[in-house]
């Protein structure tokens, strides 16, 4: 879904999905020792994702977020 979101704006999936979180106004910290990945991390503030491709990636049930075991929780963990 971020990948096909992602073509609209040139950007790549990570980049919605950082665009995503800091356009609600969570803070995020990414990580890379690549400094290619660096540059695309920090190449989110120059555009924003449309009212309809916000949406979309809220309202998303897939993948399960995870972390209390309900599958409903938000947590920093590996879903299987």
């Amino acid at each position: 879904m971020v990948t096909s979101i992602g073509e609209v704006y040139g950007k790549l999936g990570s980049q919605v999905s950082l665009r995503w979180l800091t356009q609600q106004g969570m803070p995020v910290i990414p990580k890379s020792s690549s400094a290619q990945h660096l540059k695309e991390n920090m190449d989110i503030f120059n555009w924003n994702l449309s009212v309809e491709d916000m949406a979309t990636l809220t309202d998303s049930t897939t993948p399960p977020v995870c972390g209390a075991g309900d599958l409903k929780t938000s947590g920093d963990c590996g879903y299987p």
